[in-house]
């Protein structure tokens, strides 16, 4: 099979690539180097591998998941070696949002409820 990689080939980390409702585009957390500093940001880009989209500024962000209209991504964000917090923020990397979080908050998933 025809194999194409869409993600860094120079990141240390490269992890949970999901669709988005739609189809069109991939969320996934990849190692960012800056100033000589390695820290997790989430990217979008098309599946094609077009039109790759840091998404976060700061932090150790990582385990992204993609809210049903497609336009909201949900993710845990380290800010300690013990605490973790549940964060939202917009596909185009405005408005985010803490929402919960203490020691642990890990591998948030959107879940709709009637």
């Amino acid at each position: 099979s025809n194999k194409t990689q869409l993600t860094f080939n120079n990141a240390s980390i490269n992890g949970r690539p999901r669709f988005s409702p739609d189809g069109d585009k991939i969320s996934f957390y990849s190692t960012l180097w800056k100033n000589g500093v390695d820290s997790l940001h989430i990217f979008t880009m098309d599946v094609n591998g077009g039109s790759l989209d840091t998404v976060t500024s700061a932090g150790n962000n990582y385990d992204p998941a993609w809210s049903p209209d497609g336009t909201k991504l949900i993710y845990a964000k380290k800010t300690s070696p013990s605490k973790s917090y549940i964060y939202i923020i917009n596909i185009d990397g405005s408005g985010e949002t803490r929402l919960i979080g203490d020691k642990r908050a890990y591998y948030p998933i959107w879940r709709m409820k009637p």
